[in-house]
């Protein structure tokens, strides 16, 4: 894909165009009425992947899409919109997960997880 601007050529940006470019691609690509990514929860507004996103037949494209671009943000020192999960950042970096990973994510399943009487019947 090529993406192209047009710049009148007044003045210097300072990275004010390119800030503002990763942003607003970022705040729409990470969208979550596109089925890419969804909330973590209903108090917690992290992203992660949205288990329902093979609904779309091209999902796999539009991921490597945004990966690409949220890499060149972080190559530029560009801010994007939103967050990921805790997990979400661990699997990026092959980091091993944690039970603990989930409190990030929801702390009431968390809490169910890892009371005794669950762990009793695990």
């Amino acid at each position: 894909a090529v993406v192209s601007t047009q710049s009148t050529g007044e003045g210097l940006d300072y990275g004010g165009l390119a800030r503002e470019w990763f942003f607003l691609l970022s705040h729409e690509m990470l969208n979550p009425m596109y089925c890419l990514f969804e909330y973590a929860s209903k108090n917690n507004y992290s992203l992660q992947l949205n288990p329902a996103s093979y609904i779309n037949p091209h999902h796999l494209t539009y991921f490597k899409f945004v990966c690409r671009v949220i890499a060149l943000a972080l190559f530029h020192n560009k801010y994007i919109d939103k967050g990921f999960t805790l997990p979400f950042y661990k699997r990026i970096l092959d980091k091993p997960l944690t039970m603990l990973d989930l409190k990030s994510i929801d702390e009431d399943i968390y809490t169910s997880y890892s009371a005794p009487d669950y762990m009793s019947y695990h």
